[in-house]
C-alpha cells in the first residue's frame, strides 16, 4: 500500500470564517466533471486545497512537505526518507506509535508515504465519517512526534533496504534510477557507497527529532483533501485543528542538481542477462514548450510500448516512465537489448530506429485528444468520464488526486498551472517532427547498459 503508483503532478487558494486566522481566497472552482476545488492559506502559512468527488465513498488525506531526497544534506543520503517514515508513523502527545501492519487495519482503504526528489507525501484515506478523527491525527503528527529508538532503528533498516532495491535489486529498477545518478556525473564507487546507506548508521534520536521540527513545518507544507466533503465545514475544521500550529521556517534548498548527457557500461552480479535504458533530458518544468514536450512525450511512449512489447510479449509491463510530478527533468526509454550488446550505442540506435518508424505514420488530433485526457485531471483539468465513473469508488483515484493536487501546490501553485494547463491544452500535432529529433539527438540522452559481471566480480553492496 506505501506505493500507490509514482506517477506524478499538482493545485489551487481561499478564506476562512471568522474564527480562523488571517488567510487568503480565492473563488471556487467547478469543474465539468462537477468535482469542487477549492483553496485557502492558514494564518501560519499552511496551504489547504480540497476537490470535493461528488458521491465519494471516502476522502484521500495528503500532507505535502517541500522537502525530498535531492535536500539530503552531505554526509547523510537517505535522511530524508527517514524522516518522512518517522513523520508518518511516530507517536504524538496524543496519538501511539503505528507500524505498516498496524496501519494496514487503521486505513484499510489505503496509505502512504512517497518520498520523492523533491517532495514528501504523508497520504491515508479515511472512511466515511472518519475524516474528522483522521485529520485530528494528522494535526497531531504536524503539531510533533516523538521518535522513539525502536522506531529509528525502523525507519533507518527500511531506507537502507530501499535504496539497495532501488540501485542493485531486480527488474528495471536498477536501470531506472542509476540511469538518474549517471546524468548526475556521479561514479559506480560513489553509487555503491549511497546504496549501502552506511551514512545513516550513525543517525540519532535527537538528530533526526531535531531535522523533522525543522523541516516539516506548516510553512513547508499542503494539505490536500480529494474526495467526500459533502457538509464538511474543511475551512472551519482545518483552521481549528491546524491553525495555531507554530509556522516554523520556509525550508532552504539548495540548487537542483543538473543533468548532463553520458554514456556507461555498468556490469552487475545476479542479472541474466543484458538491460539498458536511454534517459532523455526534459526541457525545464518552468519552460514554455515543456507542455509540448509532455504531451509528445506521452505519444512516443505509447509508440515504444506497442512497437517493443509485441516481440516479447508480457516481458516487460512499460518500456517508458515520465514520472512529471517527481522528475520532469528525465523521461526514461527502455529498449530491447539482444544478448550480445557491449556498447551504448545500440540503445541509441534502438531509439533513433523507432523514432524513425514512428516518422512514417500519420497522427491525427485523435491521439493527442486521448492521452491529453488520460492526464489533464492531475494537471488541475476535470476527470475524462472513464477516470470520473471510477473516482468515487476507487480510494487509489482519491488518493493519486490528492497527492497530484498537493505536489502542485508545492511547485508553484495555481497561478503556474493554470498557464500549464492552457499551454497543455492548445498543443496540436504541428511540433511532433521537432521532439523526434529532440529525442534523437545525443546531447539529450544519457545511456546506460547493464551487463551481466563476469564470475568472480565482487558484488556489489
Amino acid at each position: 500500500m506505501r506505493r500507490l503508483s509514482q506517477i506524478f503532478c499538482a493545485l489551487v487558494g481561499l478564506l476562512l470564517p471568522a474564527l480562523a486566522l488571517a488567510a487568503t481566497r480565492t473563488p471556487v472552482d467547478t469543474l465539468a466533471d462537477t468535482t469542487v476545488v477549492k483553496s485557502w492559506v492558514l494564518g501560519n502559512g499552511l496551504r489547504v486545497v480540497t476537490r470535493q468527488v461528488p458521491k465519494a465513498l471516502a476522502t484521500a488525506v495528503t500532507v505535502g512537505y517541500s522537502i525530498g531526497t535531492d535536500d539530503d544534506p552531505a554526509g547523510r543520503v537517505g535522511l530524508v526518507q527517514v524522516l518522512g517514515e518517522l513523520e508518518f508513523t511516530s507517536a504524538t502527545a496524543e496519538f501511539p506509535e503505528r507500524s505498516r501492519e498496524e496501519l494496514n487495519s487503521q486505513r484499510p482503504l489505503g496509505w502512504s508515504y512517497p518520498v520523492t526528489r523533491r517532495t514528501t507525501l504523508l497520504s491515508e484515506v479515511a472512511a466515511q465519517g472518519q475524516l474528522p478523527g483522521v485529520l485530528q491525527q494528522v494535526a497531531s503528527r504536524m503539531r510533533g512526534v516523538q521518535v522513539s529508538n525502536e522506531g529509528l532503528a525502523s525507519a533507518v533498516k527500511n531506507a537502507q533496504s530501499e535504496m539497495k532495491a532501488q540501485l542493485y535489486g531486480s527488474g528495471l529498477n536498477p536501470s531506472y534510477y542509476q540511469v538518474r545518478e549517471v546524468a548526475m556525473g556521479h561514479k559506480d564507487e560513489a553509487i555503491a557507497s549511497q546504496a549501502s546507506g552506511r551514512d545513516l548508521d550513525k543517525l540519532t534520536v535527537a538528530e533526526a527529532s531535531q531535522a523533522i521540527r525543522t523541516m516539516f513545518v506548516p510553512a513547508n507544507a499542503v494539505l490536500s483533501l480529494a474526495g467526500d466533503l459533502h457538509g464538511v465545514n474543511a475551512e472551519a475544521l482545518t483552521a481549528n485543528l491546524f491553525g495555531n500550529i507554530p509556522a516554523g521556517s520556509k525550508f532552504a534548498h539548495s540548487r537542483p542538481p543538473a543533468l548532463a548527457p553520458q554514456s556507461r557500461v555498468l556490469r552487475l552480479p545476479g542479472i541474466a542477462q543484458p538491460s539498458g535504458v536511454v534517459g532523455v533530458i526534459a526541457p525545464a518544468l518552468e519552460d514554455s514548450l515543456h507542455p509540448s514536450f509532455y504531451l509528445n512525450a506521452m505519444l512516443l511512449g505509447s509508440h515504444f510500448n506497442h512497437l517493443w512489447l509485441q516481440e516479447r510479449e508480457g516481458q516487460v509491463p512499460n518500456r517508458w516512465h515520465y514520472a512529471v510530478f517527481d522528475e520532469p527533468d528525465l523521461m526514461r526509454v527502455f529498449p530491447l537489448v539482444n544478448s550480445g550488446t557491449n556498447s551504448t550505442d545500440a540503445l541509441g540506435n534502438a531509439v533513433e530506429s523507432a523514432l524513425g518508424a514512428f516518422s512514417q505514420l500519420i497522427v491525427t488530433t485523435e491521439p493527442y485528444e486521448n492521452v491529453r485526457a488520460s492526464v489533464l485531471w492531475m494537471l488541475g483539468g476535470p476527470m475524462p468520464p472513464q477516470v470520473s465513473s471510477r473516482a468515487p469508488r476507487d480510494p487509489s483515484l482519491l488518493t493519486v488526486m490528492a497527492r497530484t493536487m498537493a505536489t502542485r501546490a508545492l511547485w508553484g501553485g495555481e497561478a503556474f498551472w493554470s498557464k500549464y494547463r492552457r499551454r497543455f491544452e492548445s498543443e496540436r500535432p504541428g511540433h511532433l517532427g521537432d521532439w523526434l529529433a529532440y529525442f534523437k539527438d545525443p546531447s539529450h540522452q544519457v545511456r546506460l547498459l547493464m551487463l551481466p559481471a563476469p564470475a568472480g566480480k565482487p558484488k556489489q553492496p
